[in-house]
C-alpha cells in the first residue's frame, strides 16, 4: 500500500460508531508502526482533515466541513438536479421526501433531499450516509441500470448481500430480477429500508447510458387504494421526466 493510501486509510477509520481515535489505536487498527502513524496524523492534522480533541484523541477536522460547503456549490450533479428537485416537491399530492442519490463504492449515497408537505417520517437515506446497493428503490434502480459487466463484477464482490435481498443466488437469477426493473425504467420498494415507507425511483444517466445516480419520492406506505395507485403512476411519470431533465443538464 502506498503512503498516500495509508494516510487516507486513517480517514476511513472514523465513523458514527467510533468518531475519536488516538494515534496508538489507529496504528493498531491499520497495522502500522506508531511512529509512522504519528507522521500520517500530522499530515492530516496540518490539512485540517483531523484535529486534536482531548486526551490524545483526534476527531474529524473543519476541512471536511469546508469541502462539504464547496461541493454543495460546485458539484455538477447537485447543480443539474436543483430545478428538477424543486419541480418534484410541487408535483406530488401527498407529504413526501425527494431524494437525490449517487452510486459510490459499491454502495449508494444520498447527496441531497427536499421536503414536500409535512411527512411524519424521516428516511434513512440522509446526505452523506452510505446505503446498501441491493435494497431500497434509490439503490436498486441504479443497480438495475448498470451494464451486465458491472453487475457481474458487483455480484462477485457482494453475492451474499444480493441473495439476502432476494435478487438471486447466481448471475442468471440476478439478471432476470434486475431486468424487470430496468425495463420498467423505475423501481418501487416497500419497507425495504424503513418500515411503513414506500420508495419510488428513476435513474439519472450519463451520456454513455450508465447510471450516475437516482431521483426518488419517499412516501408513507399506507394501504394503497385505486386512487393511490393512480397517484403512484403519476409519481412515476414525473420522476422519469425529472430524471431525464437532470440527465440532459448533465450531458449538455
Amino acid at each position: 500500500m502506498s503512503t498516500s493510501n495509508k494516510v487516507l486509510s486513517i480517514l476511513g477509520l472514523f465513523s458514527v460508531e467510533r468518531s475519536q481515535w488516538t494515534v496508538e489505536q489507529a496504528a493498531h487498527a491499520i497495522g502500522q508502526p506508531v511512529s509512522t502513524t504519528y507522521r500520517h496524523f500530522a499530515v492530516l492534522s496540518k490539512a485540517g482533515l483531523i484535529g486534536p480533541f482531548r486526551g490524545g484523541l483526534y476527531v474529524l477536522g473543519p476541512a471536511a466541513i469546508q469541502l462539504d460547503w464547496l461541493i454543495r456549490k460546485t458539484d455538477p450533479l447537485l447543480n443539474s438536479a436543483r430545478p428538477a428537485i424543486k419541480f418534484l416537491t410541487g408535483a406530488v399530492d401527498r407529504p413526501a421526501v425527494v431524494l437525490l442519490c449517487r452510486f459510490y463504492r459499491d454502495q449508494v449515497m444520498c447527496i441531497d433531499q427536499a421536503i414536500a408537505g409535512n411527512p411524519t417520517f424521516a428516511p434513512s437515506y440522509q446526505r452523506g450516509r452510505l446505503m446498501p446497493l441491493a435494497r431500497g428503490s434509490p439503490s436498486k434502480i441504479i443497480l438495475a441500470t448498470l451494464s451486465d459487466r458491472a453487475k457481474k463484477s458487483l455480484q462477485a464482490r457482494n453475492g451474499k448481500e444480493f441473495a439476502a435481498a432476494g435478487l438471486g443466488t447466481n448471475w442468471a437469477e440476478l439478471r432476470t430480477s434486475l431486468a424487470a426493473i430496468r425495463n420498467a425504467g423505475y423501481s418501487l420498494s416497500r419497507g425495504e429500508i424503513d418500515k411503513g415507507v414506500v420508495g419510488i425511483s428513476a435513474p439519472i444517466l450519463m451520456a454513455e447510458g450508465m447510471p450516475i445516480g437516482s431521483v426518488s419520492y419517499v412516501i408513507s406506505g399506507e394501504k394503497i387504494t385505486k386512487a393511490h395507485h393512480d397517484s403512484l403512476e403519476q409519481m412515476v411519470r414525473v420522476l422519469k421526466a425529472a430524471a431525464a431533465q437532470i440527465t440532459a443538464a448533465l450531458t449538455d
